[in-house]
């Protein structure tokens, strides 16, 4: 029996279950999922660009005679400077193709409904990257601190020990 003090269920809310996933929120991480998707091709390809920085880097350090002038020989700085590219160039590319692949990942979980804190951290990181990943970041926010999405994550994915 219940509260006289308890409020009744809601339409989206049955007696029993609690909130009740409605198509409108499959729909909409359905999109959002395509969206990290997107997200995480263009980070892929623009992640891409420091390849060229890398081959420049190399060249400087494995054939510095290219860039001789008027028969001086290439200085140590010279080299120190195309590591230097090349790592950096590295650096770059490692961590945004890292970050793609976790977008990636995260629109793998919106579309199979798992992992809930995972995506709702990816989409707070999201909002660091204006303008498309805020604007992402922010709508995924939205939807995934729904109580009846939060609730569908967890029979998704039961707690292991619960």
């Amino acid at each position: 029996m219940s509260s006289p003090f308890q409020a009744p269920p809601t339409s989206l809310e049955s007696a029993s279950s609690g909130p009740v996933f409605t198509p409108e929120d499959a729909e909409h991480l359905r999109i959002l999922s395509i969206f990290y998707y997107i997200l995480a091709g263009l980070g892929f390809l623009f992640g891409s660009i420091p390849l060229f920085h890398m081959a420049i880097g190399a060249t400087i350090v494995l054939a510095p005679q290219i860039f001789e002038q008027s028969g001086h020989q290439p200085t140590d700085p010279l080299r120190v400077f195309g590591a230097a590219l090349f790592c950096f160039g590295a650096a770059f590319i490692l961590i945004a193709w890292t970050l793609a692949g976790l977008q990636l990942y995260a629109g793998r979980c919106l579309a199979a409904h798992r992992k809930h804190t995972f995506c709702t951290v990816m989409a707070a990181v999201n909002c660091a990257w204006f303008p498309l990943g805020t604007v992402l970041g922010v709508f995924s926010l939205i939807v995934l601190v729904r109580p009846r999405v939060k609730a569908r994550f967890q029979q998704a994915c039961p707690k292991p020990f619960g």
